[in-house]
């Protein structure tokens, strides 16, 4: 899938998960970040590496948190694991496991 459909499935499933609007606002800032810098148009194109490059270059850089980076770290974690096939549903047990928390 390319990115708007990236970023559509992620608002989809944050909003199946009952989360908040600004959590899915802060989720989508980060993943339309992470894509942008890593220059990814493909679904196919992802992998863990380049989540931990992106996330080591957030460190780097004095301008974030450790708030920010756990953000970060959080909503690229949710791309890899719900959105790019990481986690069958079948395994998600409904509950308070199924709603995002990102701390604003």
């Amino acid at each position: 899938m390319n990115r708007s459909q990236i970023l559509s499935n992620t608002r989809a499933e944050i909003r199946r998960r009952k989360s908040n609007y600004r959590t899915e606002a802060v989720v989508c800032q980060w993943i339309t970040r992470f894509l942008e810098v890593s220059g990814i148009d493909h679904s196919a194109q992802l992998s863990s590496w380049q989540v931990d490059y992106f996330i080591a270059s957030l460190k780097r850089d004095e301008r974030y948190t450790a708030a920010d980076i756990l953000q970060a770290r959080s909503a690229l974690h949710f791309l890899l694991q719900c959105i790019a096939g990481g986690k069958s549903e079948p395994q998600m047990r409904p509950g308070a496991d199924d709603i995002v928390r990102i701390p604003a």
